[in-house]
């Protein structure tokens, strides 16, 4: 049994990524309280959806409240509504999610630049625990994998 999946794992490099990248980011998500004022805004947003179920344009006090495209609140609140609400852990996900998905494109992409598959295995774990990606992903919403790029 483990024989066989020590196999599959070195055919499909980026399974073990996603489970290696995985591991790091999901379990500890939710153990830090909100600690920048960016975070918790991100999360109030997603209230204020849930809540009011304004997708759109969330108001809080009368007052438009998001200072950022939507995308993010979106999946917060599609995630927290999963969950049963708003916390630390479900505001994180997305963020955590979207690191994720850049560990196994990084690997995919170091693979099909002619790399073997312990490289690119090992590219893509590199690029994860690099430290602005693991802040990103553990201590707050990561505005810069979720910003809107310019050219858009």
């Amino acid at each position: 049994m483990i024989k066989s999946l020590t196999l599959y794992l070195r055919r499909h490099p980026a399974l073990l990524v996603g489970l290696l990248a995985s591991l790091m980011f999901l379990p500890w998500l939710g153990l830090p309280l909100f600690n920048t004022k960016g975070e918790p805004r991100e999360a109030i947003v997603a209230v204020s959806m849930l809540q009011s179920g304004d997708w759109v344009l969330p108001v809080s006090f009368g007052g438009d409240i998001p200072y950022k495209p939507p995308f993010l609140a979106w999946c917060i609140a599609l995630l927290s509504w999963l969950a049963g609400g708003v916390s630390e852990y479900t505001s994180r996900l997305p963020s955590a999610l979207a690191a994720i998905a850049l560990a196994v494109a990084t690997q995919r992409w170091a693979r099909r630049g002619g790399a073997s598959a312990a490289a690119s295995a090992v590219t893509a774990i590199l690029t994860v625990t690099c430290f602005e990606v693991w802040r990103a992903v553990s201590t707050w919403c990561s505005p810069f994998l979720w910003r809107q790029p310019r050219w858009l």
